[in-house]
C-alpha cells in the first residue's frame, strides 16, 4: 500500500473527527499554506499523525497517557526507568559505556559510575546557555531522565573554586 492511499484511509476515516479539524484549522493560523513547500510537507506529516492517532478513539485519560508515551518514545528517551544492567550499555569506546535506553547516560568503565552527559547547564550573564565538563549529573539505579538543571554561570565549578552547586549529584570523571 502507498503513502497516498495511506493518507486517503485517514482521512476518510477521521473526516469527522474534531482533533482533524483542530490540526487542519491550527495550521492555517500557524503558517500561510502554499508560502514554503517545506513547512506544507510538514504540516501533511503532523496531520497525517494526528489522524491516525484520531482514529484509535481515545478520549480524555488514555489520550492523555497514549500522547506522554508517544512523546517519549518520538524523543527517544525510555518509557520505564532505566536499570543498569550490564545488557543497556554498548562500550562506545575503550573502556567507555553509552546507555542503550538513553544515549545521554554514560559509565566509564564496566562497573563505572553513571553520570548524565548534560545533567547541568549554565547560563551567562548575556542569558546564553552551555554545557561543558562541569555538566555531568551522576546517575543512580534505577532511573527515569529528568530535565537539564540551568545554573547561573556564577555556580559553575570552574568559576566557583571547584564547588559545584549541586555537589551530591555531580559526576567528575576519575575524582568519584
Amino acid at each position: 500500500m502507498s503513502y497516498k492511499q495511506i493518507q486517503a484511509l485517514l482521512i476518510e476515516g477521521t473526516k469527522d473527527s474534531n482533533m482533524t479539524d483542530h490540526v487542519n484549522r491550527e495550521w492555517q493560523y500557524a503558517f500561510e499554506p502554499g508560502k514554503d513547500k517545506m513547512q506544507d510537507l510538514m504540516g501533511e506529516c503532523v496531520r497525517d499523525m494526528v489522524m491516525l492517532f484520531a482514529m484509535q478513539g481515545h478520549s480524555g485519560f488514555s489520550a492523555s497517557c497514549a500522547i506522554a508515551c508517544i512523546e517519549k518514545a518520538l524523543r527517544q528517551e525510555p518509557l520505564s526507568p532505566l536499570s543498569g544492567v550490564d545488557g543497556e550499555w554498548t562500550e562506545y569506546a575503550d573502556g567507555l559505556f553509552q546507555n542503550k535506553r538513553l544515549s545521554r547516560v554514560f559509565k566509564d568503565g564496566k562497573d563505572g559510575q553513571a553520570y548524565e552527559l548534560d545533567g547541568y547547564a549554565w547560563r551567562d550573564k548575556d542569558g546564553h546557555c552551555y554545557t561543558d565538563g562541569n555538566s555531568r549529573r551522576k546517575v543512580n539505579f534505577p532511573y527515569m531522565p529528568i530535565d537539564t538543571v540551568i545554573y547561573d554561570e556564577a555556580l559553575n565549578p570552574k568559576q566557583n573554586n571547584g564547588v559545584h552547586p549541586d555537589p551530591e549529584n555531580v559526576y567528575v570523571a576519575g575524582a568519584n
